[in-house]
């Protein structure tokens, strides 16, 4: 899982020249407003929506954000449990 936190003037590396990158580990994270699914590795297809939803802050699922660029994750469960959705 990659943290991003734009609000920060502070660089790390010279080679973050935008943003802070922070890699973390996945089961780490439980505060997320956005979950971005790039790749399609088995570890992240075995997931169900209620383990990834672990990985969100306390909000409404209406502002919770995912973003499934391989289609990992089936549609219809993701909008039928509310959360804002895009996929390719």
């Amino acid at each position: 899982m990659i943290q991003i936190d734009l609000q920060t003037n502070q660089q790390p590396e010279p080679a973050y020249s935008q943003a802070i990158v922070v890699l973390s580990d996945i089961g780490d994270s439980n505060d997320a407003d956005c979950i971005v699914l790039a790749v399609a590795h088995d570890e992240f297809k075995k997931k169900s929506l209620s383990e990834w939803d672990k990985h969100f802050k306390d909000m409404s699922n209406d502002e919770k954000v995912i973003v499934d660029i391989k289609s990992i994750l089936d549609k219809e469960e993701v909008l039928a449990k509310g959360f804002r959705y895009w996929r390719l």
